[in-house]
């Protein structure tokens, strides 16, 4: 997991559509794209070449610690050292066009890399309100152990916070202090209007538009939204009562005189 210290249970809120896309959320992990994110800023950090005055062996060493970590199997040290030889040659040529390359590279990475977000907390009425449609959906408490033990076979995997900013930080990937996690970089960071959602996100390397089950046991707890429907609330109870691993069930409520949620246990 991330260097930092990730709360016991993480928070998906979802509503229900016509596809059932959003109740697949008990079931498994979809890993976003960036294409479909929400916000058009969301990844599109820019690269800042070569800016740390690396020296050419601190760059070898640099993507030989990429190469162990980001991928799996890792590539034959040949291969990175070519391609480090192509690296050094390339920066010695024609500096503007070598940051270029690598910021076209960076733009193709993201791409390729998809993310499964989640929320802090479970009574963020702003979250209610635009996740889980004005209030009419639901939300799901997730175990983060169980989840992220899901994805241990997969090594380019990372459960992050994500930071808010004003200005848009710019990541050097050939810094040779530039830990694994920060690779990560243009994953974790939003800016500061977003700062509500209290995101965390599991950022899966290559992993665009995958799909991965999620455990039954993951799941710990389920809460209904003010305005759900009994429709819908039927629905919901029925996925409920056929999974083998039983969950808490919540209904949310108006705390008194007060702008905030009570959430109150219900049996079903």
């Amino acid at each position: 997991m991330g260097k930092n210290k990730e709360p016991r249970v993480l928070f998906k809120y979802r509503h229900f559509d016509s596809a059932g896309y959003h109740l697949k959320s008990l079931e498994e992990m979809y890993f976003t794209p960036p294409e479909k994110f929400n916000d058009p800023f969301d990844t599109a950090l820019p690269v800042l070449y070569h800016s740390s005055n690396s020296t050419p062996d601190q760059i070898l060493e640099h993507m030989r610690r990429q190469n162990s970590v980001l991928f799996s199997p890792p590539r034959p040290d040949s291969q990175i050292v070519q391609d480090w030889k192509k690296f050094i040659e390339k920066i010695s040529i024609n500096l503007i066009e070598a940051q270029a390359i690598d910021q076209k590279q960076a733009e193709t990475n993201a791409k390729e890399t998809g993310a499964f977000s989640l929320a802090a907390q479970e009574s963020n009425i702003l979250m209610w309100s635009h996740y889980g449609l004005n209030h009419s959906g639901f939300c799901i408490g997730y175990r983060t152990n169980v989840l992220y033990e899901a994805l241990r076979s997969h090594a380019q995997v990372v459960l992050t916070p994500i930071e808010y900013h004003k200005e848009c930080p710019v990541i050097n990937p050939y810094d040779p202090n530039l830990s694994i996690d920060d690779w990560f970089g243009p994953f974790k960071v939003k800016h500061s209007d977003w700062a509500y959602e209290k995101e965390w996100r599991l950022i899966l390397l290559k992993g665009a538009s995958e799909i991965i089950p999620i455990p039954e046991n993951a799941i710990e707890s389920i809460y209904l939204g003010m305005r759900i429907s009994k429709a819908d609330e039927e629905l919901l109870l029925n996925k409920i009562r056929s999974r083998k691993y039983p969950v808490d069930l919540f209904r949310a409520r108006p705390k008194f005189n007060c702008f905030d949620l009570t959430f109150e246990k219900e049996r079903y």
